[in-house]
């Protein structure tokens, strides 16, 4: 086992424990559930003129856990909407979330996308897709990789023991859209690491010629407020491997639109694990509240 292996290996076993544990948090707000063609939607309403989107990281759109306690703790006078398809791989719902932001647009005169890890990525395209025409938009990215088809380089060569749940999330998603048993999946598919079989798989199950431009955030976004935030401390969204992505990101933005990073102040032995540290949590929401209070 190569040295960086075994530094992967021993984070997943920290960050296992936490990541349990997120799961458990109850939420004290209530939520009320609806459609949306084939997304489930659940909104909690102030009556307020800010929405706010949230977007789940994976390969399925989920209102985790996670997410609801990072809304709980920023109790910002907003509308809060969760988006929920276990039905479909996230990227093929690009479309429909963003008809279902138009459908409720018109409420607001402030819209706040918040997306963590691959939700982020997945915000961008949407946002993209809506080419500015929802009132002041603000795009929030935490822990996102600016191009996943680049940070998959350690995924292929250091991650093959740690990353059981790249398999794990992305199989639910290829299950439930399927309709079928694991063993109708291509093996390739389920080979921890096997990047390219993953894409070919995508774009020919689900007819997407342009996946890996898919899998990197969109600078095509008019009018828009972009933050991310990150954690230089994080071994899985390494740092490092992600500037060349942001700085192309930052070059390419449209005109209309600003940009800022921040980073977290905090040690976190998971990716998006610190939620169910409380300290941590607690430090987090703040600083996301603080920038979030420059403009709403």
């Amino acid at each position: 086992m190569e040295p960086v292996e075994i530094e992967m290996t021993m984070y997943a076993a920290i960050a296992y424990p936490d990541v349990c544990e997120i799961w458990k948090y109850k939420t004290p707000i209530q939520y009320e559930r609806y459609k949306f063609r084939d997304l489930d939607i659940w909104r909690h309403s102030k009556h307020s003129r800010t929405a706010v989107i949230t977007l789940n990281g994976g390969a399925r759109l989920e209102f985790c856990q996670y997410i609801q306690k990072l809304v709980d703790g920023l109790d910002l006078d907003a509308d809060i909407y969760g988006i929920e398809n276990f039905n479909n791989f996230n990227f093929c719902c690009v479309g429909d979330i963003a008809d279902f932001i138009r459908s409720v647009a018109y409420k607001y005169d402030d819209l706040i996308v918040i997306g963590f890890s691959m939700g982020g990525i997945l915000g961008s395209q949407v946002l993209a897709q809506l080419n500015g025409d929802c009132g002041n938009t603000t795009l929030i990215v935490i822990g996102t990789p600016f191009n996943i088809n680049n940070s998959t380089e350690l995924f292929d060569n250091h991650m093959k023991l740690y990353r059981i749940d790249f398999t794990h999330l992305y199989y639910k998603a290829f299950r439930n859209s399927l309709n079928h048993n694991r063993g109708t999946l291509p093996s390739d598919v389920l080979t921890l690491g096997n990047y390219d079989g993953y894409v070919e798989f995508i774009e020919r199950r689900y007819g997407i010629t342009n996946f890996r431009f898919l899998m990197k955030i969109n600078p095509n976004i008019p009018k828009c407020r972009v933050i991310s935030f990150y954690n230089n401390r994080e071994l899985l969204v390494r740092r490092e491997r992600n500037i060349p992505d942001v700085e192309q990101f930052k070059s390419e933005l449209d005109a209309s639109s600003t940009f800022e990073e921040y980073a977290f102040d905090t040690w976190v032995p998971g990716h998006n694990s610190e939620w169910a540290q409380e300290t941590n949590a607690q430090i987090i929401v703040k600083q996301i509240r603080s920038v979030l209070d420059k403009k709403i």
